[in-house]
């Protein structure tokens, strides 16, 4: 019932422009302006995000200087469930600019994940080998773990640094067999 209001009295009375920004922005687990300008090829992200707040569009900040925010997240599942429904097409391809973006400015576990949603392994790929000696260094062994479980195996076996950081994440785990 929740959804449905959600569905029908929220998002089915917005105007066009802000039921798209939604839409396409939803495929962030956290939203700023730039980012939400490289994700829709706009550039008005800090302005709609400010909107929305103002509007108690369900959108939480996530630091004092509100630069940074997420959905609520029955709201941000409702806009997940319902962007592959009305534009199947475009969700590669935001899960790709927010994968550039992110890797741009450094969030690589985000890029990571976008890269994969994409359906982009080798970038997604590419960006675990690159990183993973600094994630090792800074003894972030359940990073990397997360970011060996999304890639698929063969793409781990094609790379030797990964085989060993994948057998080495195991080991940790006391997963004998499987290392």
């Amino acid at each position: 019932y929740v959804l449905d209001y959600l569905s029908e009295e929220v998002l089915g009375r917005l105007p066009d422009r802000v039921r798209v920004f939604l839409l396409q922005t939803s495929v962030l687990e956290r939203l700023c302006g730039p980012l939400c300008d490289a994700v829709t090829g706009n550039s008005d992200g800090q302005r709609m995000l400010e909107e929305l707040e103002r509007a108690n569009l369900f959108l939480v900040p996530l630091d004092e200087e509100r630069r940074w925010w997420r959905f609520h997240h029955l709201f941000a599942d409702l806009l997940r469930a319902r962007l592959p429904q009305l534009q199947p097409e475009q969700v590669p391809g935001l899960h790709r600019r927010a994968a550039g973006w992110c890797e741009q400015h450094g969030l690589i576990d985000d890029a990571i994940r976008h890269a994969v949603a994409a359906g982009d392994t080798p970038w997604a790929t590419r960006l675990v080998e690159e990183h993973l000696g600094e994630t090792l260094r800074r003894g972030e062994s359940v990073i990397l773990a997360h970011w060996l479980v999304l890639l698929h195996d063969d793409a781990v076996r094609s790379r030797p640094a990964l085989c060993l950081a994948k057998a080495m994440t195991e080991l940790n785990l006391d997963h004998r067999e499987s290392a």
